[in-house]
């Protein structure tokens, strides 16, 4: 999971593979490879997009004059080399929108995860041209702060919309923990139903999020493939309030318990002896008859 999207400049085309699988290179979206004149070839590695360039220009792949070359070897004179290798893979990029305020006016921190990839594959039916728009024009600093930008205002939104509460619970997979959990003990009885009704709505949130950023992005040569409301933190007041009301009615809860338990013993003791007396009458009637 990365906070930045960055580019950056590698010795040669066959470091990418190992450059891209490093350890905090999760942003890393951009790579543009060195030029070895002494080297009659070039190569593209398996899992990129690949700009090839002579003398500063594009090379045109193929009979398509796809701007996009495929993994391979392939020769090339002195002047010729890849300029640039896009990563096919998917990414995953955390943006944390701080100072949202709530529909009761709390302010909380929205910590919020998408995964995209960069489009250009022809075996999928995209534009190889897409590649290129989003090497020259958009680049990972610009695509960056335009999601930062675009999630900010969409999280915002859906704050607005919510009690704080009710916030706590969309977080993404937390439908049963928000209904059982820190949300539900936030509220009373009453309110046990709108926050399954939220947990649900989480759900939906994210998916109406994926298609307005998808539809503002896709145009750009990337593509949402997931929208992630991983947490939701609150004021630390707030916190040990809805922790303090979770522990009343986890206490409520284990009482009731253990009243279920007591009745049930003595039930089954009482069953117990009934059923105890009626055998030691028997047995005693047997005797008398034998």
């Amino acid at each position: 999971m990365a906070q930045t999207l960055s580019s950056r400049e590698i010795p040669d085309s066959l470091d990418a593979p190992v450059i891209f699988g490093s350890k905090g290179s999760g942003g890393l979206l951009v790579v543009r490879p060195g030029n070895n004149a002494l080297v009659p070839w070039c190569s593209v590695p398996e899992g990129f997009y690949a700009l090839v360039t002579t003398s500063g220009a594009e090379v045109l792949y193929g009979e398509k004059q796809s701007p996009v070359w495929p993994s391979g070897w392939f020769l090339s004179g002195p002047f010729t080399k890849i300029s640039h290798l896009v990563t096919k893979q998917t990414v995953i990029f955390d943006a944390p929108v701080k100072g949202c305020k709530t529909a009761d006016n709390v302010t909380v921190q929205i910590d919020v995860s998408v995964a995209f990839r960069i489009m250009g594959d022809e075996r999928k039916g995209e534009d190889p041209g897409m590649v290129r728009t989003f090497v020259h024009q958009v680049t990972p600093a610009g695509l960056e702060s335009q999601l930062k930008d675009a999630l900010a205002e969409e999280i915002r939104t859906l704050a607005r919309s919510l009690k704080h509460t009710q916030v706590y619970a969309c977080r993404t997979g937390a439908h049963d923990e928000a209904v059982a959990g820190a949300a539900g003990g936030a509220n009373d009885d009453s309110d046990d139903d709108g926050n399954e009704g939220t947990a649900d709505r989480g759900v939906d949130v994210t998916l109406e999020m994926k298609k307005r950023l998808n539809n503002q992005f896709e145009r750009q040569g990337v593509q949402i493939s997931d929208v992630m409301i991983q947490d939701v933190k609150l004021p630390a007041d707030i916190t040990q309030q809805m922790s303090n009301k979770s522990l009343v009615r986890s206490k409520k809860e284990y009482e009731m318990m253990e009243q279920r338990f007591e009745m049930q013993n003595i039930t089954l003791t009482n069953e117990y002896n009934a059923k105890k007396v009626d055998y030691d009458e028997l047995r005693d009637k047997t005797e008398a008859e034998g």
